[in-house]
């Protein structure tokens, strides 16, 4: 049985089109010989709908949720501030967090191959560093990246115009 493991923040109890998708292919794969884990976002830090359903069709997959560095009140305000955005703070901190959780599922699941689904985007830097760290093939699943606001991949206008 090949091993697969997902990387993907949006993943139920988390309503919403991004989570379908991810939800089935993990749902389905393993009718087709595959294992799969995945690294995904605490349920507490989701600001969407939930959607118990679909999260029982996923109930018997590992999950590896990843711990926000930032739970101070005061510093989840800077950190999401424009000064924060213009600065990245949010994706760096949740890079690092994302980082450490993918290398614990990693010596836990030895996956033969690690998928990141994007948005958000900095997901694929994620599955870039575990490749390398581990020698294990990665691929990228873009989540109808037509439909987004190309100001949302930058933290400004001053990103996307560099």
């Amino acid at each position: 049985m090949k091993r697969l493991l997902f990387l993907s923040y949006y993943f139920p109890p988390m309503g919403g089109g991004g989570v379908q998708r991810v939800a089935k292919f993990c749902k389905y794969l393993p009718g087709f010989g595959y294992h799969v884990a995945v690294v995904t976002a605490r349920s507490e830090y989701y600001d969407h709908s939930d959607d118990q359903s679909l999260n029982r069709e996923v109930k018997d997959i590992p999950r590896y949720e990843i711990e926000f560095p930032a739970t101070n009140t005061y510093l989840n305000k800077i950190v999401h501030s424009d000064l924060g955005r213009f600065l990245n703070w949010h994706q760096k901190n949740w890079i690092g967090a994302a980082k450490k959780v993918g290398e614990i599922a990693i010596l836990n699941e030895q996956p033969d191959l690690i998928c990141a689904s994007v948005s958000p985007y900095p997901m694929a830097s994620v599955a870039e560093f575990l490749s390398k760290k581990y020698q294990i093939p990665w691929v990228l699943d873009m989540r109808d990246p037509w439909a987004l606001d190309p100001i949302n991949v930058y933290a400004s206008k001053i990103h996307y115009f560099r």
